[in-house]
């Protein structure tokens, strides 16, 4: 706390998006960004609108993201988050998460589940030595602690190093799911359902991948929370 405060007094704090003073993210820009009021399409992410037609097969219970990659504002909190590993960013996650959950207006898909899991996608661990930060891990935490206090974290998976290459870097189409392809190590069988978490929801393919290797080894269903979609 000593060593924060310290830093304000050097450092003042000053909007990542705007630089207005005094906070790292401000009033102004939280609130404009658009909150999602709807899960999404669990068998192919898109928008679940009455009647479109889905073509996939992926196997998740529900999604759900709490807004939209094309939105500007939480696309550059986002990238701020996780590129510049700006930790003074997660009280405005956690205070943005909580007004998702006052304006989400559907049943959660996890509700009157006796049990529930939280896990991380895990990020690459060379990637996370270079940025000296798991903003996977840390963002697990924020969404378990206001969405689902009630649940437990564990650290299930393990992303195997075998690509050099970022998904986000791959053009959205079949190079981004070779890309992944086995990526994905079970650390311990987890028998109950499974909130996975991500931070953007592009193509799914590193988010089916774990699904999948989460069922094959035990959990009984696996929902997925995003902050952003891309879909």
């Amino acid at each position: 706390m000593l060593r924060e405060l310290l830093l304000d007094v050097v450092f003042p704090p000053t909007c990542v998006m705007c630089e207005a003073p005094d906070a790292w993210m401000c009033q102004e820009c939280l609130f404009r960004i658009e909150l999602a009021r709807h899960a999404r399409c669990p068998r192919c992410g898109m928008r679940s609108v009455r009647g479109h037609v889905c073509h996939g097969d992926w196997p998740f219970a529900s999604i759900l993201s709490l807004g939209f990659y094309a939105d500007p504002v939480l696309r550059g909190f986002v990238t701020s988050y996780k590129y510049r590993s700006l930790v003074c960013l997660e009280d405005s996650w956690t205070e943005l998460l909580k007004r998702f959950r006052s304006s989400f207006l559907e049943p959660w898909p996890w509700a009157g589940r006796s049990s529930l899991t939280v896990v991380a996608l895990p990020s690459d661990e060379h990637r996370v030595r270079t940025r000296a930060f798991d903003h996977a891990v840390a963002l697990t935490q924020v969404v378990r602690d206001t969405l689902v206090p009630w649940a437990t974290i564990t650290q299930g998976l393990r992303r195997l190093s075998m690509a050099s290459v970022a998904n986000a870097t791959l053009p959205a189409d079949a190079a981004r799911w070779q890309n992944v392809k086995n990526a994905f190590h079970i650390v311990q069988p987890i028998a109950t359902p499974v909130l996975l978490v991500d931070d953007v929801m592009t193509t799914g393919a590193s988010l089916v991948t774990a699904a999948r290797a989460l069922k094959q080894a035990g959990a009984t269903e696996v929902h997925v929370f995003t902050l952003a979609n891309a879909k």
